[in-house]
């Protein structure tokens, strides 16, 4: 492989493809983790007002790559949703899912 070909790889017009960079994400961030915590936690997600209980791997990573999907479309700033949080930054992606923040524009 040229030098020019690592250069030119997972870019897109310009900028890093959202598969490249959803690719990177899916490789490294824990999802079974997320799901045992959930489940610990008996934490359920609702969608619509109806209660769809603990969300399976398959559906947590379904909502995480939704969200990351809206942010890589912004081009900058974060969406939250389920304890989820991502974002795009410098045109790089970004996934955490907390269980606890506070702000002190909240307090």
């Amino acid at each position: 492989m040229d030098t020019q070909t690592l250069i030119n790889e997972g870019y897109v017009d310009g900028k890093k493809s959202f598969d490249f960079l959803i690719e990177k994400v899916f490789k490294s961030f824990d999802f079974k983790k997320v799901y045992t915590v959930m489940k610990a936690l008996d934490w359920h997600w609702h969608i619509h007002d109806e209660n769809y209980g603990i969300p399976r791997v398959d559906t947590i990573r379904k909502e995480a790559k939704r969200l990351l999907s809206e942010a890589y479309k912004n081009g900058k700033g974060s969406i939250s949703s389920g304890g989820f949080s991502a974002g795009c930054e410098d045109g790089e992606l970004w996934l955490s899912f907390s269980i606890e923040d506070c702000h002190t524009s909240d307090l």
